[in-house]
């Protein structure tokens, strides 16, 4: 797509740029969010964007939230729609996080689909996910990409792989080897 993961062609900070459309708003979520984040409800890194947006220190458009997650659109989105679903809290990616989150990330995920269904159109989405350098993930925060898909769009969102001849003999051997085999 020539963008980073994060959905940005730069490393430029993902809200500043883009003052709020509802100042009052913001200063009412701002002061939320830092009240949130003294009571230590939120737990977040001083320097990383998606937490500052999280805890409303820094603007974003969001589309939606839970206890969890917010749902907000990239500073440069790569397509119509795109959403960045994020977790509240900082986790580094999903080796990092709690799997009790992946039920409410469902919901969200579903949650946006339905809205975007029934106010964009769309007939289904990719949700993807980077984990750690060699995947490519940009922002050392958990969060998924939420692309609304469209009949027709002319999308393809699976990556262009090389050939590859697998032994699946030997392969399954070695990602078992030391497991009790229950089935």
């Amino acid at each position: 797509m020539g963008r980073s993961a994060d959905g940005g062609g730069s490393r430029q900070r993902l809200s500043d740029a883009n003052p709020s459309p509802h100042p009052a708003v913001w200063q009412y979520t701002s002061e939320i969010g830092h009240r949130l984040q003294r009571q230590g409800s939120l737990s977040l890194s001083q320097d990383c964007i998606f937490c500052r947006i999280a805890s409303k220190r820094s603007r974003a458009y969001i589309v939606d939230e839970s206890e969890n997650f917010i749902c907000f659109f990239p500073e440069k989105p790569d397509l119509y729609g795109h959403t960045l679903i994020a977790s509240k809290k900082h986790y580094k990616d999903i080796r990092d996080a709690p799997p009790e989150l992946g039920s409410e990330l469902f919901k969200a995920a579903q949650k946006l689909f339905n809205r975007y269904s029934d106010r964009l159109g769309a007939t289904g989405f990719n949700l993807l996910s980077a984990n750690g350098k060699a995947a490519e993930q940009s922002i050392d925060h958990l969060h998924f990409h939420f692309f609304p898909r469209f009949s027709n769009d002319g999308l393809t969102t699976w990556p262009q792989l090389p050939p590859f001849e697998p032994n699946l003999n030997a392969l399954f051997r070695l990602v078992n080897a030391g497991e009790n085999d229950e089935s």
